[in-house]
């Protein structure tokens, strides 16, 4: 039996890094509506967007506590990322669109779309809902 020997994993330069820019389209099957979904990640610049606009601030005791509505988090994750299936340069939503797709689509629809975007934008578990006080430097 040949052993083969473990690969040593490339040490990346910037310009490594840079060439991936990580907002490959990707595809979700939606079942509820019949096909797939095309979109990509976020960036940085995108999430940070999503996120105040999902937030709510509140009062308690005096002082302001911000906690981020994960619906509309969902919503706008679909506006700023589902890609125009015939010219992948265009987006496919407006934010014109957040009262139809809130109030007319089918929630499971939603999230099936909304968690995969989230999921490739970093925003898994506990890092997709705390405020932008709350995320590490």
């Amino acid at each position: 039996m040949v052993q083969k020997t473990p690969k040593t994993p490339k040490i990346l330069s910037k310009a490594d890094i840079f060439k991936h820019k990580g907002r490959v389209r990707k595809t979700v099957h939606v079942a509820e509506w019949g096909g797939d979904v095309p979109y990509h990640a976020m960036s940085m610049k995108e999430r940070r967007q999503c996120r105040k606009k999902s937030s709510i601030t509140t009062k308690v005791n005096g002082e302001e506590k911000i906690d981020i509505d994960h619906e509309k988090l969902e919503l706008w994750a679909i506006i700023t990322c589902v890609l125009d299936p015939e010219d992948e340069n265009k987006l496919m939503f407006e934010p014109g669109d957040f009262d139809t797709l809130e109030g007319e689509m089918a929630a499971g629809g939603i999230s099936t779309v909304s968690q995969a975007i989230l999921g490739d934008s970093g925003m898994t578990g506990n890092a997709a809902f705390r405020s932008e006080e709350d995320t590490p430097e």
